[in-house]
């Protein structure tokens, strides 16, 4: 019987405000616009990178104007380093564990796929079966398309089948999959509202996550 688990990124696997900051207030600088607090950053994280600079800038301005800056902070960020990205405590462990069980492990983000990459490559090198990000031809959270198509990529029953993160749309896309969905408590979402929106079980360690998932 295979399992397959999907994992979000930040927030889940990787805390990357400080990154994510960092090149939101390097591009509101450039472009003219008040930086932001990290905690304000945090807040704003939800429906990917587009509506996250959108967000940030937080007034009208011409789309013309806006697309320079958005290409200014995915360029930023593709030539980030992620130093300041850190793995949460225990994922190495339940990624190690999951591995040793046979379990099929993804990641699927709704931040721009060349940063997903590098940020994967970097410190999960080799341990993912798939990862994707937000690309051309791939639908974001929630919609439940990628999930779908993953299923029939690896032959798994929606049954056997987790998304875990941190944020509504992690928990919206697993609904409208079908498939079993894990909130966790220490990312960027309060519990409440993950459970609000579906969630079945809220984790607090990653030891939980992987007791849930042996069933």
């Amino acid at each position: 019987m295979k399992k397959l688990v999907i994992f979000d990124l930040d927030g889940t696997l990787v805390d990357t405000i400080p990154d994510i900051t960092q090149n939101v207030n390097l591009t509101l600088k450039e472009f003219g616009f008040k930086e932001r607090e990290q905690k304000e950053i945090l807040g704003l994280v939800k429906y990917g990178a587009e509506k996250l600079l959108r967000d940030a800038i937080g007034v009208n301005i011409l789309e013309e104007d806006f697309q320079k800056a958005f290409s200014f902070y995915k360029q930023s960020y593709k030539n980030s380093t992620n130093e300041n990205s850190l793995v949460y405590t225990g994922i190495y462990k339940l990624l190690s564990d999951l591995k040793q069980l046979g379990v099929i492990l993804c990641v699927y983000s709704n931040k721009q796929n060349d940063v997903v990459q590098n940020i994967v490559n970097s410190k999960f090198n080799g341990i993912f079966d798939c990862a994707t990000g937000q690309r051309e031809g791939v639908k974001t959270k929630p919609d439940p398309a990628y999930i779908l198509s993953l299923l029939d990529q690896f032959n798994v029953k929606k049954e056997n089948a987790y998304m875990i993160g941190d944020g509504d749309t992690d928990i919206k896309v697993s609904v409208n999959a079908e498939i079993h969905s894990i909130g966790v408590s220490w990312g960027y979402r309060k519990p409440e509202i993950l459970t609000g929106l579906g969630a079945e079980f809220i984790a607090d360690t990653t030891d939980q996550i992987l007791e849930y998932i042996k069933g």
